[in-house]
């Protein structure tokens, strides 16, 4: 480091000594101070302060090689703290400093602006984007004598379960509050995706900005996240009405027997109940156990023999064994969740086998009936909560025995000994 010492040219003799003796520094170094200014006080018979104010007042320490990075002015300290902390190769004069950092400032503004203006022109491109697609929805939805059979069920679910008062909106699943839509989450997402994309229910340009994104060469990439989405209905609420009430009405036993979706939906009805309830129990006695290919095998093997409701009691026995077997030594919740899928299929070969008598469970009331089920079940067959209380094979079967009239209410069907002497055949329902 080149300094020199530049003094005022009405300096004192005195005060040219101490400030001579205040920045001298051993080889240079711009900490490596020979007097310091305690020593410097004692000297003088002044304050440290007062030594530091002379100095201040009456010289300044001039460094060579540090230079102005804007208008190349030399730099110029007046105390040694100035000179200690000085970084000879980023230093600006006060001039330019507050230049420089009043440009800093105009041009972070200018950025900000401009970030602003990007982001309302994406903004606005996504806006019209969701538009075009809502458009596209739109044209491409069918008209409503020609929707399926599965479709017109699971719209009605949708309806029945999130349908907002004025049907003409869902709400989120999050938000709902009613009658869940289907025993599981899983099942919950699959019903909404799949009449999203047969565009029955539509976009909501406005509430769907959060779950999109635009793709390099400008296209919309929608990313629907089912829980918080909500949807507009693809058809009026005359329409969705009159399904309501004609719906009931306009099933024959055929469409039934014959459709392979229709039974496909309401095995995985089942199957989604007993695996709700698994969940349910499991969770109460602090159990996890898998719930993969294996386990989901097991149950819907039994579903064709055993309805939900026998199952269930299954399970929680399986379950309470499995809570119990937990507290003995040496076993991990890990062990004591995974054998609940050997004791479970333990308690169905029992009772397979007569060593048990067969007896089904009632509803929880924390796990109530499903507008899915309600409508695949209770409003095909007529009978309360069936899907819960028989197999589908039984209820199908009853269908044969007796056809269910317009005018049958679920309250004249519970009466129905022939119905129902079909369906609990081999229920103990003790």
């Amino acid at each position: 480091m080149k300094t020199i010492i530049e003094y005022q040219p009405n300096i004192t003799d005195k005060n040219k000594n101490i400030s001579e003796k205040y920045w001298l520094r051993e080889n240079d170094n711009k900490t490596s101070y020979v007097f310091t200014c305690r020593s410097l006080s004692k000297e003088y018979e002044l304050k440290q302060s007062e030594i530091t104010n002379i100095v201040r007042e009456n010289a300044c320490i001039k460094v060579l090689d540090c230079q102005c990075l804007d208008c190349g002015v030399i730099n110029e300290c007046k105390t040694r703290f100035e000179l200690t902390n000085l970084d000879i190769s980023n230093w600006r004069c006060d001039k330019c400093l507050k230049a420089f950092n009043e440009r800093q400032e105009r041009e972070w503004r200018e950025y900000i602006l401009e970030q602003e203006r990007l982001e309302q022109e994406q903004h606005q491109a996504i806006i019209e984007g969701l538009k075009r697609y809502r458009a596209e929805q739109e044209d491409a939805t069918p008209p409503f004598g020609e929707l399926s059979l599965i479709d017109k069920l699971l719209l009605m679910a949708i309806v029945e379960s999130l349908g907002s008062d004025n049907l003409k909106t869902t709400l989120s699943l999050a938000d709902n509050l009613q009658r869940p839509l289907s025993p599981l989450y899983t099942m919950d997402e699959r019903v909404l995706k799949h009449l999203f994309e047969a565009n029955v229910l539509l976009l909501k340009p406005l509430d769907s900005l959060d779950y999109v994104d635009v793709t390099e060469s400008g296209e919309i990439d929608v990313d629907l996240d089912y829980s918080q989405a909500t949807f507009d209905f693809a058809y009026d609420a005359k329409d969705i009405t009159d399904l309501r009430v004609k719906i009931k009405d306009q099933i024959t036993i055929n469409d039934l027997i014959d459709n392979v979706a229709f039974r496909d939906w309401c095995e995985n009805i089942q199957l989604a109940e007993c695996l709700s309830y698994l969940i349910e129990r499991s969770r109460i006695n602090g159990l996890a156990p898998p719930l993969g290919d294996k386990m989901m095998s097991l149950l819907q093997a039994n579903l064709t023999t055993y309805s939900v409701a026998e199952l269930c009691r299954m399970i929680w026995m399986a379950v309470e064994s499995a809570s119990s077997y937990s507290n003995k030594p040496s076993i991990t919740n890990k062990h004591a969740s995974n054998s609940i899928y050997t004791i479970l299929q333990s308690n169905i070969d029992r009772v397979t086998n007569g060593t048990w008598k067969r007896k089904p469970f009632n509803r929880e009331v924390n796990l109530p009936e499903s507008a899915i089920a309600k409508v695949f079940f209770d409003d095909i067959f007529k009978i309360f909560d069936c899907g819960f209380k028989y197999t589908l094979d039984d209820l199908i079967a009853s269908l044969g025995i007796k056809r269910v009239s317009k005018e049958d209410s679920y309250l004249t069907l519970g009466r129905d000994q022939d119905v129902i002497k079909s369906l609990t055949l081999q229920l103990n329902v003790n």
